[in-house]
């Protein structure tokens, strides 16, 4: 017999969280990459705090590294691998959609593995 997985509430709550914030972090990411750009001369500091920049990258490393916990990183690999001269858009790429499908993707195989454990799962 078939096996049926039913998803839970939970976790459709977490896609949709995981699309809706990763679009808003992606846009904060862009807006402080461009507030921080310094435009004047070289040589005189514009007097920006760069923290936020750096906090920014921080987490989208440690976002970044949880997405390739998935099987869906052979597909991440493969548009990184194909698309190395436009490095640009795939960020963008990556940041709206290769990500938040890879936490899903982990959120849903770690509730799989979760299940299947006697002492935590259903049955």
């Amino acid at each position: 017999m078939a096996e049926y997985i039913r998803m839970g509430g939970f976790i459709a709550t977490f896609m949709t969280f995981a699309f809706v914030f990763s679009t808003m972090f992606t846009l904060a990411f862009y807006y402080y990459q461009g507030a921080n750009a310094s435009y004047g001369v070289d040589g005189m500091s514009s007097g920006q705090d760069h923290t936020t920049l750096d906090i920014l990258g921080i987490l989208s490393g440690v976002l970044d590294f949880i997405s390739w916990l998935s099987p869906f990183a052979l597909i991440k690999a493969f548009l990184s691998y194909t698309m190395q001269s436009t490095q640009d858009l795939y960020q963008l790429i990556d940041m709206l959609i290769l990500r938040p499908v890879g936490w899903v993707v982990v959120m849903i195989e770690a509730n799989y593995i979760i299940s299947r454990i006697p002492t935590l799962g259903d049955e």
